[in-house]
């Protein structure tokens, strides 16, 4: 999976890079936000015949929140996900929502795990 990740121009990331050492610049999102990208997309990994995914679904979800955590003013996107799924990311409390029991399941999961890293980031942003 890919990790989009958009922060200001001029934003220090040093604590995102000594977490993640992949972090690679792409290029501009708008005038004045600045794109780095993580991990592996789909594409490449189908294209160049990976057996499988290097970085998964999870530890993507874990990133977001961590970067979330440390730079107040980043947002991330996880490769695949639209606004409304990276959202539910954030989200603690399912029950207004319409999903099967496994979903919601999986979702509790996965936000259990931003939420987790998100804190991690608060606390090293602090240091």
């Amino acid at each position: 999976m890919e990790l989009k990740i958009v922060v200001p121009t001029g934003t220090d990331i040093d604590i995102i890079e000594q977490r993640y050492d992949e972090l690679i610049m792409c290029c501009e999102e708008d005038e004045g936000e600045d794109v780095y990208l993580l991990g592996e997309s789909v594409d490449d990994v189908e294209f160049w015949g990976d057996d499988e995914d290097p970085w998964p679904y999870e530890s993507c979800v874990e990133a977001c929140g961590f970067i979330e955590g440390a730079i107040p003013e980043a947002y991330t996107r996880i490769e695949g996900n639209g606004p409304w799924a990276q959202g539910l990311l954030r989200v603690k409390d399912f029950g207004a929502y319409h999903l099967t029991e496994k979903d919601r399941e999986e979702w509790e999961r996965n936000s259990e795990i931003w939420h987790t890293a998100f804190n991690e980031g608060l606390e090293a942003e602090k240091k």
